[in-house]
């Protein structure tokens, strides 16, 4: 009699402030470190925050997508929800979504680091690896170009 063990399969979060599955530049991204993972044998689910109107038609089924904390209507500027408040809930409702799901590693998706800082302190304090994808813009790295760019 031959037993096979079956490993668990291993399970990815992705979060960030971009719409998903289509969009911007960053969906494009997002979906395609998503199918990477996927083809090696991962589990994807992609949480999404702040945004506005975000299309599900088109995401693979084989990955989860919720979006949390949208931008209301008519309270507060787009910009100041987005970048400053919604973080700060993600990484409040962070230690739920993660022991729910028991999450292997956690990748974060942002412009710049300072707006996922409060996300970065939550996960932390779970234990959960982190990935940190940061596209931020050569001027913010002491002019364009400066010693600190990554481009």
């Amino acid at each position: 009699m031959i037993i096979q063990i079956r490993e668990r399969m291993k399970r990815l979060l992705i979060i960030g402030k971009f719409p998903f599955p289509s969009g911007s530049a960053a969906s494009g991204r997002v979906q395609n470190v998503a199918n990477g993972f996927l083809a090696n044998g991962w589990s994807v689910d992609v949480l999404t925050f702040g945004e506005d109107n975000q299309s599900v038609a088109g995401v693979d089924s084989r990955i989860n997508h919720q979006l949390i904390h949208p931008l209301p209507k008519g309270r507060v500027w787009p910009g100041q929800w987005a970048l400053f408040i919604a973080p700060i809930l993600v990484a409040r409702d962070l230690p739920a979504v993660c022991e729910a799901q028991s999450y292997d590693a956690v990748y974060v998706y942002g412009r710049a680091a300072s707006i996922n800082l409060p996300i970065f302190r939550a996960l932390k304090k779970i234990g959960v690896p982190i990935v940190n994808d940061i596209n931020e813009a050569p001027e913010h790295f002491y002019g364009k170009g400066g010693r600190f760019s990554p481009n």
